[in-house]
C-alpha cells in the first residue's frame, strides 16, 4: 500500500512539476523590462518616472522649460504605465493616452490640463513661463494622487 502511494505521488510529481516550473520561468522572463519609446523618446529599461522627473527639474533649473514640460509629461505617462492605468506603446499619441483614462474622471481632468499644456508648449511653440512650469508640476502631483485612488 505504501509502495503504491509513493509510486502515485512520484508519478504526479513527474507529470505536473514541469508545467508548474515552466510557468515560474515564463513569469520571470516577463518581468524583465525592455527599452520603451514614449512619444518618440527612447527610455532605457531601468529608467523610472522619478528619473525622468528629476531630468525635467534639471532642465527647468537650466532654463529649458519647454524641454522640462516635455520630459515631465513623458514621466507622468510612464508612471501611469507602471501603475497599469495606461498601456505604453510607440505608436500612441498624447491624445491616445488621454482618451484611455476618459472613464477615470479624477484622473482625466488633470491629465487633460497637462496634455493641453504639453501641446501648447511643445507643438505650439509658445514659450513657457516659470509659472507654466510650476502649474505643470502641481498638475503632475495631482495626477499622482488621483492615480493612486481606487
Amino acid at each position: 500500500m505504501i509502495v503504491v502511494s509513493l509510486g502515485m505521488i512520484a508519478f504526479l510529481i513527474w507529470k505536473f512539476a514541469p508545467r508548474f516550473l515552466g510557468n515560474l520561468r515564463r513569469r520571470k522572463k516577463k518581468e524583465k523590462r525592455e527599452a520603451r519609446i514614449v512619444l518618440g523618446e527612447r527610455l532605457e529599461p531601468d529608467q523610472t518616472a522619478a528619473d525622468l522627473l528629476a531630468q525635467a527639474e534639471d532642465l527647468a533649473r537650466r532654463g529649458d522649460l519647454r524641454g522640462a514640460i516635455r520630459k515631465a509629461y513623458i514621466a507622468i505617462l510612464c508612471e501611469l504605465g507602471d501603475r497599469k492605468i495606461v498601456s505604453l506603446a510607440q505608436h500612441k499619441t498624447n491624445r491616445d493616452y488621454l482618451n484611455s483614462v476618459r472613464e477615470r474622471t479624477q484622473l482625466y481632468s488633470p491629465l487633460r490640463r497637462l496634455t493641453t499644456s504639453f501641446e501648447i508648449h511643445w507643438y505650439g511653440f509658445q514659450p513657457p513661463a516659470e509659472n507654466d512650469w510650476h502649474e505643470f508640476l502641481t498638475g503632475y502631483k495631482q495626477i499622482l494622487k488621483a492615480g493612486s485612488a481606487p
